[in-house]
């Protein structure tokens, strides 16, 4: 790969962003080579599309035209572009004096054949790591014998072999955390409110109160949520909890970003994040901050 940093600046399939990026940490290495350039700017661009790293293989070995269509005047000389091996890759980053592994901190770290901007790779980890903490069952609801004719209430036993919804019911109650995912139509929102009532009612029975909240990345999504609630029936006696976008929910400003966090966490005892696939990973580590133990 021949071309020179003034000549990658020019790709319109980058922002300006990716272009500063690449020229402050390019500049941290002494000036640093085109590759170094490019590598920085696709990790940029990457994170910039929903990713949270570089995945080095899959750029290696490969010319650039699957970002011509984004550029469509200069679809050749994004064909003529073609990335060395994985191995002259990692090389050319190692060089870097802005790059390191591990521990290190330093604005880019490798780690096997993944490149990460250092703090999407602490946020992983965090995430990752306050995730793990939650798969753990409950310690706050009664013993299953106790709960069977309430949770029928809810789920009566249908005909099908297979009930998801009575199945995604069952495992949260038990745990901490759990995922709801499915395609259009499969009654994931109906799912989450009939579990909402259950959990308030099978907390009752142990003489706690409940205080649910619900989230969404957007205003509609969230809107959209509450409004199913609303449309439900029940008889659990449970208030409408209330519902926000995660940004307001996590008291979010200009001028001091998020009010509750590990140290100032919100005050409810369950919480919704529906269409969470539309959070980023440091809105999500924000959101799983703020949570707040059990």
């Amino acid at each position: 790969m021949n071309y020179g940093t003034e000549q990658l600046k020019k790709l319109e399939a980058f922002t300006d962003i990716d272009r500063h990026i690449a020229s402050y940490l390019s500049s941290m290495e002494g000036g640093g080579s085109g590759l170094f350039f490019l590598i920085v700017m696709l990790l940029s661009r990457s994170i910039d599309k929903g990713d949270v790293c570089l995945a080095i293989d899959r750029v290696a070995d490969k010319n650039l035209s699957w970002l011509s269509p984004e550029d469509p005047d200069n679809a050749k000389f994004y064909e003529d572009i073609t990335l060395p091996s994985a191995e002259e890759i990692t090389a050319c980053i190692k060089k870097s004096s802005a790059a390191g592994t591990g521990g290190d901190r330093l604005p880019l770290i490798l780690s096997g054949n993944r490149l990460y901007f250092h703090r999407y790779m602490v946020y992983e980890d965090e995430l990752a790591a306050m995730i793990n903490s939650l798969c753990r069952d409950t310690d706050d609801l009664p013993p299953e014998n106790e709960l069977t004719a309430l949770f029928r209430k809810y789920f009566p036993v249908s005909g099908t072999e297979h009930d998801m919804q009575a199945m995604a019911a069952a495992v949260s109650l038990r745990k901490r955390i759990s995922v709801i995912s499915g395609g259009p139509g499969t009654g994931k929102t109906s799912t989450v409110v009939r579990i909402l009532r259950l959990i308030t009612e099978a907390r009752r029975m142990k003489g706690l109160d409940t205080a649910a909240a619900l989230t969404a990345p957007t205003g509609k999504a969230a809107a959209r949520l509450a409004a199913a609630f609303n449309d439900s029936s029940g008889d659990s006696g449970m208030a409408e909890p209330p519902s926000f976008t995660i940004h307001r929910f996590l008291g979010y400003s200009w001028s001091s970003g998020f009010r509750h966090g590990s140290d100032n966490p919100v005050d409810y005892d369950v919480v919704v994040a529906d269409e969470s696939s539309m959070a980023d990973l440091p809105l999500m580590h924000s959101f799983f901050s703020a949570l707040k133990p059990g």
